[in-house]
C-alpha cells in the first residue's frame, strides 16, 4: 500500500509525521474543495432530475438518472470525508463503491431516451426497434452494473481487512474472466466497465446510423414507413444535444477520482 505524506490534510498539503507513517489506500488525500463542490452539483443536479420526473411524469428518470445522482453524492460524500479522515475504510468504500456504478444508470436513461426518440422520429429508420433497442442495452448495462459492484467491493473489503487493495481477483461477466494481477485500484474502473464500454460502442455506432438515416430520409430496406407526427424541431434538437453531451461524458470515473 502507498505511503501517504498528507493523511491528515484535508488541504492535500504535506504536514509529515514523527516516528510514524500514515498509510493511505489513495496513496494520496483526496481534496476537500473538490468533494464539497461535487457533492453539491450532484445533490442539485438530481433534485432537479427528480422534480422533473415528477412533473412530466418520466418516470424512467427516477430508476435512472435519480438513482445514479444519488449514488454520486454519496460516493462524493465519502471522499470529502476521506479528505479529512483519509484511512477511514468506511469513506473508501463509500466512495469507490458508489462512484464506479454511479454513471451505470445514467448510461440506462441514455439508451431509454434515444427509444423514445426513435418512436417520435420514426422506427423505419433503426436497425432495433425502439423496444428492443431498450431491453437490449439496458441489459447490458445491469450486467455492468453488477460487476461493478462486485469489484468495489472486493476493493472495498481487502482494504478494510488492512490488505492493499492491488490485490489480483477474478471477476467473471458471461464466461469471460478478467484477471486484474497486480493492477492498481484506479484500474478497477477500467477493467470491470469493458463490457459497457462495448455496449456503448454499439450504442453509438446504431445511434449514428439513425440519424442519418433520418435526415436523408433512407429507411430500413423492408420497413414499413409510419409518419409519427413529429418533426426534428428545436426542442427535439436540444434533446438530441444533451443526449450526444451525456454519452460522450460519461467516461470511467478513474478520469475525476484524482483529486
Amino acid at each position: 500500500m502507498p505511503v501517504c505524506p498528507t493523511c491528515a490534510n484535508p488541504g492535500g498539503n504535506s504536514l509529515g509525521y514523527a516516528g510514524s507513517v500514515q498509510i493511505s489506500p489513495y496513496g494520496y488525500t483526496p481534496t476537500a474543495w473538490v468533494g464539497i463542490l461535487m457533492v453539491v452539483l450532484f445533490v442539485l443536479t438530481t433534485v432537479l432530475h427528480f422534480f422533473q420526473a415528477l412533473r412530466y411524469r418520466m418516470w424512467f428518470l427516477a430508476g435512472t438518472a435519480v438513482v445514479a445522482g444519488i449514488l454520486e453524492a454519496v460516493g462524493w460524500v465519502g471522499r470529502l470525508w476521506a479528505s479529512y479522515d483519509v484511512l477511514s475504510h468506511m469513506a473508501f468504500s463509500m466512495q469507490i463503491i458508489c462512484t464506479i456504478i454511479g454513471p451505470t444508470p445514467l448510461i440506462a436513461a441514455n439508451f431509454i431516451i434515444l427509444g423514445h426518440v426513435i418512436r417520435r422520429l420514426g422506427q423505419q429508420y433503426s436497425r432495433l426497434s425502439a423496444r428492443r433497442y431498450t431491453i437490449v442495452f439496458v441489459s447490458c448495462d445491469i450486467i455492468s452494473l453488477i460487476v461493478q459492484a462486485l469489484g468495489g467491493a472486493a476493493a472495498a473489503a481487502a482494504v478494510n481487512n488492512n490488505k492493499s487493495p492491488k490485490g489480483g481477483s477474478d471477476i467473471m461477466l458471461a464466461g469471460i474472466i478478467f484477471q486484474t494481477g497486480e493492477s492498481h485500484i484506479s484500474m478497477w474502473p477500467l477493467v470491470l466497465t469493458h463490457c459497457l464500454l462495448v455496449a456503448i460502442t454499439f450504442y453509438v455506432v446504431l445511434a449514428a446510423e439513425f440519424f442519418l438515416r433520418c435526415f436523408k430520409d433512407w429507411p430500413i430496406r423492408g420497413r414499413a414507413v409510419i409518419k409519427t407526427g413529429y418533426v426534428f424541431e428545436s426542442k427535439m434538437q436540444q434533446m438530441v444535444a444533451a443526449l450526444v453531451f451525456s454519452t460522450s461524458g460519461n467516461n470511467p470515473p478513474e478520469n475525476y477520482r484524482k483529486h
